[in-house]
């Protein structure tokens, strides 16, 4: 049993066999990412869908998908984690208790045995159990100013109650604009994701010119090994020029950002920085302003809650003016989306020392950013959790909150899962269920990278084409007519250019030489629908890309492990099939046609599809095989029409039906 995510069409062409009657367990669900309202206009090939509202639709469902199976599959993971401590039900708050004194209670000789090292590695995997890191997370929270003031327990009570009525106001938030943007959530790195702009907690040290934070730390690295046109935008530390706000104190752009060097050919390599106050100097700032005293013990609110409502102001700043800044220096989205995507962290959990309040944090995160996106129809949010529990805790409080409106139907009159069908809804809470318990598996075509910057197969045969037009503009393209808009007669006819003709610079550089240097240039972070798939608890992922965005959507997930040192090629490393594998691995993705860092092996041409079915091939089309035999296939990003596609699902149907004849 398959399903396929499509973009391009409205019905599965013939050529696909995705309809299989006789054996319904061989068929291939075929699900078109377009709205109802456009696919009741009966579209055609005169008339194609619009690709960019359909790969936003298509994020939405994934983004339903994920939010369900977090709930199915992680929605006790926060039970042994302290930064969710307040928001336990009293049987999950005993049953913390219960394991906690079992292992505390343990002899020394008891605890240096594997059998007590494989409880911890398991209760850490699946409950959230971090003895060493949570106790200094409590040690820091607990060396912060405020731990002076005493709180009575009413005022502690107010801001620890789980799932409070008060989550109404995101969940129904926007039911009214139909045209409201949305907020997804994801496990990533939020200064590596493809995005518009992103919020960067910080240190601010106006006069000195100078950002800290772990995450300007890491982002810095990052521009400036991927980014040339950002090198005179970025200094060394200590020589920052700032961008400041009248009216958003809390906030600071870098002044002279590169607008127009960043928007070649129509993409945003970096996104644009966003530094927003998170020390803890500026909590004392905003409750003076806010109160009109400096003094703390005066404020109304607790010390918790006025820390939070102070990192809740950082980020109604940081969009204002992140959207401010795009909507006047970049009048359309970048990378192939049809609104800004915005991307922000939990703030204040890492670094900020409020690790204790995560719980607390993310509820009001949700709050806030769904008032915003409602209101306006050009921005969607993106909520970057850096590790499991963090990102379990926040979709099941989504969830949680939607279903506690009391009238199912209802759950999906947030923005903008109300858009989806009745059928789309339904399918993808079955494809969540799969997935929490890893039968699910995934297979990636060209058109999850587009996201990222990276063109489709035809764009990328274009693009190289390009090299040969008098100046490489895009009407002077003719390949794709005079082959028929046939990609392997395209590639066969590019392939005999590039050995013998000299480009437009006079150099000779073969076909897939040239393709494996363009995508490196061109695929620095994953765009928002590859870290939503990787956000999924799948085990087992194929793909005919030749990039490394998946490999860097899934590296990047559980981010935080990297500013503790604890990140390992062990298991929670992905096993990358035949080119980096790994046997301890969980998860493993096999790149059936190759990978940029062996150019000489891709297959593009016809003649490399016929040499296609050599030993090695054979041995890796057995992996997708097996994944179509044993789980669930979703394609996404991937034309059903693909030989090989077809020749591996024949072949699978004939195996477990010998005695059926194909469609």
């Amino acid at each position: 049993m398959a399903t396929a995510l499509s973009i391009d069409q409205w019905q599965p062409p013939e050529s696909s066999k995705c309809l299989y009657d006789i054996y319904p367990d061989l068929s291939v669900n075929f699900l078109c990412m377009h709205p109802p309202k456009a696919t009741s206009l009966q579209g055609d090939n005169n008339n194609p869908p619009n690709k960019a509202d359909a790969a936003r639709y298509q994020e939405i469902f994934v983004d339903l998908v994920g939010m369900h199976s977090a709930s199915l599959d992680a929605a006790s993971r926060h039970v042994l984690d302290e930064r969710f401590d307040s928001f336990l039900r009293k049987g999950e708050r005993e049953l913390k208790d219960s394991l906690l004194n079992f292992l505390e209670n343990q002899t020394e000789e008891a605890k240096g045995t594997q059998a007590f090292q494989y409880l911890e590695d398991t209760l850490q995997r699946t409950m959230g159990y971090q003895s060493g890191l949570l106790q200094l997370r409590r040690k820091q929270a607990h060396q912060r100013p405020d731990t002076k003031t005493t709180i009575n327990q009413d005022e502690k009570s107010s801001i620890s109650t789980p799932i409070s009525d008060n989550l109404r106001d995101f969940s129904t938030m926007g039911a009214a604009n139909k045209n409201s943007g949305h907020v997804f959530v994801c496990n990533a790195s939020v200064c590596e994701l493809q995005c518009d702009a992103f919020l960067c907690p910080a240190q601010i040290s106006k006069k000195k010119g100078r950002l800290s934070g772990r995450i300007v730390s890491r982002w810095r690295k990052t521009v400036l090994c991927q980014t040339k046109d950002l090198s005179d935008c970025i200094p060394t530390e200590g020589q920052w020029h700032f961008k400041t706000y009248a009216d958003r104190h809390r906030v600071v752009t870098l002044r002279d950002w590169p607008w127009e060097a960043l928007r070649k050919n129509g993409r945003t390599p970096c996104p644009f920085l966003v530094a927003g106050e998170v020390s803890l100097e500026g909590t004392w700032e905003y409750a003076g302003m806010a109160r009109g005293t400096t003094s703390v013990e005066k404020c109304a609110l607790p010390p918790q809650d006025l820390h939070i409502e102070a990192l809740m102001e950082t980020v109604r700043q940081s969009l204002t003016v992140a959207i401010q800044e795009l909507e006047q220096n970049q009048p359309k989205p970048g990378t192939f989306r049809e609104r800004y995507l915005v991307a922000l962290p939990v703030l204040g959990t890492g670094g900020g020392f409020a690790g204790d309040l995560t719980g607390q944090i993310v509820v009001r995160l949700m709050q806030l950013l769904s008032s915003f996106v409602a209101q306006r129809g050009n921005l969607d949010v993106v909520l970057v959790c850096a590790d499991d529990a963090v990102y379990a805790h926040a979709q099941t409080l989504r969830l949680e909150a939607f279903e506690r409106l009391g009238n199912q139907n209802q759950l999906f009159s947030i923005p903008c899962f109300n858009q989806l069908g009745d059928g789309l809804r339904a399918y993808a809470i079955q494809l969540a269920r799969l997935a929490s318990k890893r039968q699910l598996s995934l297979f990636m075509g060209a058109g999850v990278s587009i996201g990222s910057g990276l063109p489709s197969w035809f764009g990328l045969l274009e693009k190289v084409e390009d090299a040969f037009t008098s100046s490489g503009q895009p009407q002077e393209r003719k390949l794709g007519n005079e082959c028929a808009w046939d990609p392997l007669e395209m590639a066969a006819t590019l392939d005999k250019v590039c050995q013998s003709t000299p480009d437009r610079h006079g150099a000779i550089v073969p076909l897939k030489q040239r393709i494996c240097t363009f995508i490196k240039t061109n695929s620095h972070r994953p765009g928002l629908l590859l870290s939503l798939l990787a956000s999924l608890p799948c085990d087992s992922m194929v793909t005919q890309n030749y990039d490394q965005l998946i490999e860097k959507a899934y590296d990047y997930r559980n981010v935080v492990k990297n500013y503790h040192g604890e990140r390992s090629l062990g298991p929670e490393a992905l096993s990358v099939i035949p080119y980096y594998p790994n046997r301890q691995a969980h998860q493993w993705l096999l790149k059936m046609h190759g990978c940029v860092t062996a150019p000489d092996e891709i297959v593009i041409t016809r003649e490399d599809y016929e040499k296609y079915e050599s030993s090695r091939a054979r041995a890796l089309i057995g992996l997708v095989q097996a994944s179509l035999m044993t789980k669930h296939l979703v394609f996404i990003g991937f034309s059903l029409s693909d030989p090989n596609y077809l020749r591996i699902v024949d072949e699978v149907r004939m195996a477990l039906h010998p005695y059926s004849d194909p469609l």
